[in-house]
């Protein structure tokens, strides 16, 4: 246990300062929350890759918002009324 706290440590002192997502790569939808509310840099934008925002403004808006809710959620038309 105490081997595996060293490393940890060790690993941890040499983490980079900056913390990018690079699942935006991979898909439209599922990593914004690490963009938006997690505070990650987008690997799709410089210095790390070659979007510019309006590219991935313009690669965020075409998400399909059927296609991509999450499972067993309902489409909003089939969606219970508010009680």
């Amino acid at each position: 246990m105490r081997r595996c706290l060293y490393l940890l440590e060790h690993e941890m002192k040499g983490a980079p300062a900056r913390r990018v997502c690079q699942g935006t790569l991979t898909s439209r939808a599922r990593y914004l929350v690490d963009l938006e509310l997690w505070g990650y840099e987008d690997a799709r934008l410089a210095p790390h890759g070659s979007m510019t925002e309006e590219d991935a403004s313009t690669w965020t808006a075409a998400i399909d918002t059927e296609a991509s809710r999450p499972r067993g959620e309902r489409p909003r038309e089939d969606a219970a009324p508010d009680s």
